[in-house]
């Protein structure tokens, strides 16, 4: 193995490992997680609501009135 590709491989495993400590990508990985959670919370209420309306739906009787003549 070529001297060149022997140490680049851990040097970029260091590389890599030192850059999770910068505070930048900390705080972008940290927006992105927040958009998420937001964007998961928004879908879970509308499809509970979307529940609660249909629950409400299939529980309601309709009859229809009696004329009598």
């Amino acid at each position: 193995m070529p001297l060149s590709k022997r140490y680049l491989l851990p040097l970029l495993l260091v590389l890599l490992v030192g850059l999770t400590w910068l505070q930048p990508l900390d705080l972008l990985a940290q927006a992105h997680s927040e958009a998420g959670l937001k964007r998961s919370l928004t879908a879970f209420a509308a499809a509970r609501g979307l529940n609660a309306v249909i629950s409400v739906i299939q529980g309601t009787e309709v009859t229809g009135a009696h004329l009598s003549t």
